[in-house]
């Protein structure tokens, strides 16, 4: 059994250096992002540098996939995002330092539509509401919610993708007419899918950054990894031996 825990800095560096695939995250793209973001610490408070306790780090523009894992081994950080975003002129958010309402302006060309299913949106009588505490049953249905979402979805869109956060389902839609969807129709589209419990804020395009797939949710000490369907009806959030990183496997 393989505890729900964070990781420490060691433990984050030696995922980085050993197990990271550049290779698998470079397979995920079909357009590579122009930015990965990094979180140092804001939710364990586990971090080299305590000044940088609660911001986000935005790595330099177009880098490398090469290159990002040099940083990530460097920097140890405790999540890392990409930018679901595509720019025109891509200096002009990081001159602003606000990312935040680019979607819909003339300077981005669109947004991947990802849906966001965490455990915390969802009721469970084994453990209260607290965005601290994670239960591996709550994490299935998070799971099983995406499942079911993808099914609705794939109505209107046939490139869906499911992800295991760490601790919930990002459920990706990668369909060239989904990159296009104004604010407007995501709100629509949110508002078709209210049965489900996602974060409307992720979906609508206000929030921009999702969990880099591949990467360690160092917050559970889990990898953030693609399933498909035959592997999420058969899940365990706490023994799938694929989403445990090696530091833990012994």
């Amino acid at each position: 059994m393989a505890e729900l825990r964070p990781s420490s800095l060691k433990e984050r560096k030696e995922f980085y250096e050993k197990e990271f695939s550049i290779k698998k995250v470079r397979s995920w793209f079909s357009d590579n992002p122009q930015f990965f973001v990094v979180d140092m610490g804001t939710e364990t408070h586990i971090i080299k540098d305590r000044r940088r306790l609660k911001k986000l780090i935005i790595l330099e523009p177009d880098i490398s996939y090469n290159e990002l894992k040099e940083k990530l081994i460097q920097l140890a950080p405790e999540d890392v995002y990409y930018d679901r975003n595509k720019y025109i002129d891509i200096r002009k958010p990081i001159k602003l330092m606000d990312f935040s309402n680019e979607i819909g302006t003339k300077n981005c060309l669109g947004q991947e539509l990802v849906f966001d299913i965490d455990p915390e949106n969802i009721s469970c009588p084994f453990h209260k509401k607290d965005f601290h505490k994670f239960c591996p049953i709550c994490i299935k249905k998070s799971l099983d919610f995406g499942l079911a979402m993808k099914k609705t979805l794939s109505k209107n869109f046939k490139r869906i993708k499911l992800v295991y956060s760490g601790r919930g389902c990002h459920v990706h839609v990668k369909d060239k007419k989904a990159f296009g969807m104004s604010i407007k129709q995501r709100s629509l589209l949110n508002k078709k899918l209210k049965e489900f419990p996602i974060d409307p804020w992720v979906s609508k395009g206000h929030i921009r950054l999702i969990r880099l797939p591949y990467s360690l949710n160092s917050l559970v000490s889990r990898i953030a990894l693609p399933l498909n369907d035959k592997e999420i009806k058969n899940f365990d959030a706490v023994n799938e031996k694929k989403i445990i990183p090696a530091f833990l496997r012994g």
